[in-house]
């Protein structure tokens, strides 16, 4: 399972990547600290290479998760890719554009939501891998 995460913040990009390692499955995390760098990295792969996950922060400089998620929403390619958006922000108009834009979920940044986040998307959701 490959799971991309986009946050500025590699502390909270960490603590993702720490919990989806301690599951028993093979998971391949890659990092990106910006919206841009990541929507570069995706125009650059071939569809064999997409991923099965985006973890994706809000508040980011530059393209933020927002821009992203629509911009990922809007290419035939990348629009049925699951993205749960991984946020410091609780502001509920924030959470109604994620949804609006076809975020699959919602979760607030804590050590808890993090672990969520690897339990849910390793366990228990049937994803359907690209590879």
């Amino acid at each position: 399972m490959q799971v991309l995460i986009v946050d500025d913040n590699l502390a909270d990009a960490q603590l993702i990547e720490h919990f989806l390692n301690e599951k028993d499955v093979s998971i391949e995390s890659v990092v990106f600290d910006g919206g841009q760098v990541f929507l570069d990295h995706l125009d650059s792969c071939d569809d064999s290479d997409l991923p099965d996950l985006v973890v994706l922060d809000l508040e980011m400089p530059g393209i933020d998760g927002i821009e992203v998620l629509k911009s990922m929403r809007a290419e035939e390619r990348t629009a049925t890719i699951p993205v749960v958006v991984y946020s410091g922000n609780v502001d509920e108009n924030k959470m109604k554009m994620t949804y609006r834009y076809c975020a699959n979920s919602y979760v607030v940044k804590s050590l808890e939501g993090a672990k969520q986040i690897a339990e849910y998307w390793t366990e228990t959701n049937h994803v359907i891998r690209r590879k």
